[in-house]
């Protein structure tokens, strides 16, 4: 489990807390990766407007991480809005291939609002 942040258009891990299982996920302090490529990146962009969303995705063709990243905004767009309605992310393989998160908003005020609360787990073990 992690929180994430929102820094432009990439996302960086701040906290974190390894799960003692034999097979983990496991990902370092300051790690940064694209925002579109994973359920924190998605449900901290889904708190803006589209509009914002655009400004940071000029262009319609959005660069791959995996075989299963958001490959265009029409389809980044169409996946934050699915996120406002059900209020969480789930992201299967998209930032790494075998791992699958879920991802919601931290409750609270001010600086609170733009982090994530991020669960991963080998895809095997996620359903």
């Amino acid at each position: 489990v992690w929180s994430a942040a929102l820094i432009g258009d990439q996302v960086i891990v701040t906290d974190g807390r390894e799960s003692a299982h034999p097979v983990r996920v496991a990902l370092e302090l300051g790690r940064t990766g694209p925002a579109h490529a994973g359920a924190g990146g998605l449900l901290l962009l889904s708190r803006m407007t589209a509009d914002q969303v655009c400004a940071l995705y000029p262009y319609e063709e959005l660069e791959p991480v995996t075989p299963a990243t958001l490959t265009s905004r029409t389809a980044l767009l169409d996946e934050l809005a699915l996120i406002r309605r059900t209020g969480h992310a789930v992201s299967r393989g998209a930032s790494v291939p075998g791992m699958t998160t879920v991802a919601v908003p931290l409750a609270g005020s001010s600086w609170r609002d733009r982090l994530a609360l991020v669960a991963a787990a080998p895809a095997d073990r996620s359903g």
